[in-house]
C-alpha cells in the first residue's frame, strides 16, 4: 500500500506540477500560481474523497463530485500529452529560428500554448461523451464441427459496464438495446459489471433482470467486483437475474456448450491461477464447444487445448486516446480477435461502459455477438 501511494503522488502529483508550471507561465503573478496550485491539490486528493465520502453525501453532490474527479483524470492526462507535444513544437521552432532560412519565430507564447491545450481538451471531452454513448454491436461468426450442421447458437458478451454513481440507467439502456438487437441465446458478462456507488442501483438491476435469453445468463468476477465487495457484488448480480457467478467452475449449457469461468485476481496478481483454470476447464478433447470466461486478456499455454473460445475484457481499448497506446506494455493481447493455436480463439472487447473518466476517444463501447454455427452454415 505504501508503494501504491508513493507511486500515485510521484506520478499523478508530477503531472499536476507540470500543469501549475504551465498555468503560471501563461498567467504570471500571484493568482497565476495560487489558483492552479489550489485546484491541483484538491484534485490530487479528490479520488480518496470519492471513496471516503460518496456514500455520506446527498446523491446529486456525490454524483457531481465523482464526475468531476474522474473527468479530471482525462483532462490532466490530455493536458500533459498535448502540452509536451506543443513544447516539442516550440523546441523545433527555436531550432528553425537559428537557421538562415527562417526569419522570425514560429514558437507559441505560453498563453497561446495554454489556450490551445484547454480548447483541445474541451473538444476531446465533447467528442468523448458522444463516443461513450454510441454503443455498437460487433458480430463474429465462428464455424465449428462441434455443432451439427444447421445449428446456430448466438452469444452476446457485455463487459466492463461499471455501473456506478456516474454510469447508470441511461447508458445501461443503450447497452441493453444492442443486446436485444443481437437476439442472444445466452448473455455473458465478463466482469466489472458494477463499480463503487451501489446504494441506488435498483432500477439498473431491474433492467438487467428483464433480459431473459433462452439459455440464460452467466457472469464472472472482474477486479472491480472485488473492490466493491464480494457480498455486494453477488447480491447485485442475483438481483439482475444472473445466477451465482462462475468462480473457478464450469457448467454445461444446452446440448452443445460448456462455459467455464475464473475470478479475476482482484487485489493482486496479473491473472487467475493455473489451479483455478484446471478446476474450471474440462479435460482436453471435450465434445462440447468450450467457452472460457476470463476478465483479463491473459492466456496460459497449458490451458489452450481445453477451450475453444476465450472471452475477455478489462483493457477498454485504452478508453481515451492516446492511453490505448500504453495498453500493449501490460498485456500481450489487445482489443480484437486472436488465434491462439490449438484451434482456440480469443476475443478481447473494448467493453460496454466507462471506468473513471466518463469519456471514450477512439475506443467505442460495444456489445459483442458471437454466432457459433455448425459446419456448413455460412454468414448470410
Amino acid at each position: 500500500m505504501f508503494l501504491f501511494f508513493l507511486s500515485y503522488f510521484l506520478l499523478y502529483g508530477g503531472v499536476h506540477v507540470y500543469f501549475v508550471w504551465k498555468a503560471h507561465r501563461a498567467f504570471p503573478g500571484a493568482l497565476g500560481i495560487i489558483i492552479p496550485a489550489s485546484l491541483s491539490l484538491f484534485m490530487l486528493l479528490a479520488p480518496m474523497g470519492v471513496r471516503a465520502f460518496s456514500g455520506r453525501l446527498p446523491f446529486f453532490l456525490a454524483q457531481s463530485f465523482t464526475f468531476l474527479t474522474y473527468a479530471w483524470f482525462a483532462w490532466i492526462f490530455w493536458f500533459l500529452c498535448m502540452g509536451i507535444l506543443l513544447d516539442l513544437w516550440n523546441l523545433f521552432a527555436w531550432g528553425l529560428a537559428r537557421t538562415p532560412w527562417v526569419t522570425g519565430s514560429l514558437a507559441l507564447s505560453p498563453r497561446v500554448l495554454f489556450g490551445i491545450v484547454i480548447a483541445a481538451i474541451a473538444l476531446a471531452s465533447m467528442w468523448g461523451v458522444i463516443e461513450a454513448r454510441s454503443v455498437r454491436l460487433r458480430e463474429k461468426v465462428i464455424e465449428t464441427d462441434k455443432l451439427p450442421s444447421g445449428v446456430e447458437i448466438r452469444i452476446a458478451q457485455i463487459s466492463d459496464v461499471h455501473l456506478s454513481l456516474i454510469l447508470r440507467k441511461g447508458q445501461l439502456s443503450r447497452i441493453l438495446k444492442r443486446v436485444n438487437e443481437a437476439r442472444p441465446d445466452l448473455l455473458i458478462s465478463t466482469g466489472d459489471l458494477i463499480d463503487l456507488g451501489l446504494d441506488q442501483l435498483e432500477k439498473e438491476a431491474a433492467l438487467l433482470a428483464e433480459i431473459r435469453p433462452p439459455l440464460g445468463k452467466i457472469a464472472i468476477m472482474g477486479n472491480h467486483e472485488f473492490y466493491v465487495g464480494i457480498d455486494k457484488s453477488i447480491e447485485f448480480h442475483e438481483a439482475a437475474g444472473f445466477p451465482p457467478l462462475l468462480r473457478a467452475s464450469g457448467v454445461a449449457i444446452g446440448d452443445y456448450l460448456y462455459v467455464a469461468g475464473v475470478d479475476d485476481p482482484g487485489h493482486g496478481g496479473s491473472h487467475a491461477s493455473a489451479a483455478d483454470e484446471d478446476a474450471a476447464l474440462p479435460p482436453a478433447g471435450s465434445e462440447r464447444y468450450v467457452i472460457f470466461l476470463k476478465h483479463r486478456p491473459v492466456v496460459l499455454k497449458k490451458s489452450l487445448p481445453r477451450f475453444d473460445l476465450q472471452l475477455s475484457g478489462h483493457v477498454h481499448g485504452g478508453q481515451i486516446f492516446p492511453f490505448g497506446c500504453l495498453v500493449g506494455l501490460f498485456f500481450d493481447y489487445g482489443v480484437g480477435w486472436h488465434s491462439l493455436g490449438e484451434r482456440a480463439e480469443m476475443y478481447v472487447t473494448t467493453g460496454s461502459g466507462t471506468w473513471g473518466p466518463p469519456f471514450r476517444v477512439l475506443a467505442p463501447p460495444e456489445v459483442v455477438l458471437v454466432r457459433i454455427v455448425g459446419a456448413g452454415i455460412r454468414e448470410q
